[in-house]
């Protein structure tokens, strides 16, 4: 018998295509001000924080990719 009330049976992925990221900009234009200082990310479920990562990693990535 499975229980529909329980949390992890929604299980959903982060977001993983930079297109489908949006209104965190002023959040990221903060980390790439300063890439190197030490921040904890903390929150509750489903609250971004996995997708926020993806899109300072794919930020990186670009900045990285442009001044090749």
């Amino acid at each position: 018998m499975t229980n529909t009330n329980r949390p992890f049976d929604n299980f959903r992925l982060a977001i993983s295509k930079p297109n489908y990221f949006f209104g965190r900009q002023e959040l990221l234009a903060n980390i790439m001000r300063s890439p190197f200082q030490v921040r904890i990310i903390l929150g509750g479920r489903r609250l971004g924080k996995t997708s926020t990562l993806n899109a300072i990693q794919w930020t990186l990535f670009n900045q990285n990719c442009e001044s090749l």
